[in-house]
């Protein structure tokens, strides 16, 4: 199993680490790429990703649930620490709630679930895909009427992807098909902005952005085990919702910080940190699991 994660988290590293010996020799535009990721590759990525999968009502509310769950307890925990620690957080609150279930999460539940827990992946994917562009939308902006997360194309996608796979419509074939290769855009782009950012880091407060891991992963994988407990989640399911838990942050929530000139030194640093932790924390939890 840690072969198997080792197999996912070291090419996550690899194309970071490419962005970062890249603007050693060339200047980048980041705020170019940045927009190109939030406004054109991520949607695409997005519906395709809900709409050519089959979802059900059942099992969004109680696999997507569970993932919902533990965005609102870390959240709710990282904002009243930050609040008593009287420091600035909107951009670490991100780093905190919202975890890579996307680029990591999906290979993670295939190697040790198979294809069932593979489709609650999707599902945890989904749920905390809409939550992301919304409510922490919301957090890292600073505002909080909803007109701000109306904006933002990724929120659209969402909503118009999981109306496509409850209904069973889909687009046209070639449109399918050129959204697939856009969205293949996203992964590659994030971590090669990442690496770009990471460039001119300075780890001036590395305490916090520990701080941050500590608090995605511990109140995740507490809220993780009430939930399966409360709800009776077996197998698969079960597996995907608590693993969900563990997961470090996702790189998004430092394309959103940068775009909103949020803590992104901070955010890159707790994304680099969670990853590494990663490592070690997941394949401890699936022992118990699989």
């Amino acid at each position: 199993m840690l072969g198997q994660l080792l197999y996912v988290v070291l090419p996550v590293f690899g194309v970071a680490a490419a962005g970062w010996v890249f603007a050693g020799f060339r200047r980048v535009e980041l705020g170019t790429l940045t927009d190109i990721v939030l406004y054109l590759a991520a949607p695409a990525l997005v519906f395709h990703s809900l709409a050519s999968r089959p979802l059900t009502a059942g099992a969004m509310a109680a696999v997507g649930g569970g993932a919902v769950f533990q965005v609102l307890v870390c959240g709710a925990v990282a904002w009243s620490v930050f609040r008593a620690l009287r420091t600035p957080a909107r951009g670490l609150m991100l780093a905190t709630m919202f975890p890579n279930t996307g680029n990591l999460g999906l290979p993670l539940a295939l190697f040790a679930f198979g294809q069932e827990g593979l489709a609650a992946a999707v599902i945890v994917f989904t749920a905390v895909t809409v939550v992301h562009y919304s409510l922490g939308l919301m957090v890292v902006s600073g505002s909080a009427h909803p007109a701000a997360a109306l904006k933002m194309p990724l929120l659209h996608a969402a909503v118009f992807g999981i109306v496509s796979a409850m209904t069973g419509w889909l687009p046209p074939e070639p449109v399918m098909r050129g959204l697939e290769l856009l969205g293949e855009a996203t992964v590659p782009a994030m971590l090669l902005s990442l690496g770009i950012r990471m460039r001119s880091v300075r780890l001036r407060a590395p305490g916090r952005a520990l701080l941050a891991v500590v608090l995605r992963m511990a109140p995740g994988l507490l809220a993780a085990l009430a939930w399966v407990h409360v709800f009776g989640l077996e197998g698969p399911q079960r597996g995907v919702v608590v693993v969900t838990g563990v997961l470090p942050s996702a790189v998004m929530n430092f394309v959103l910080a940068e775009a909103y000139d949020q803590q992104g030194e901070e955010v890159a640093s707790a994304i680099l940190l969670g990853t590494a932790v990663s490592v070690v924390v997941v394949p401890l939890v699936l022992a118990t699991l699989v």
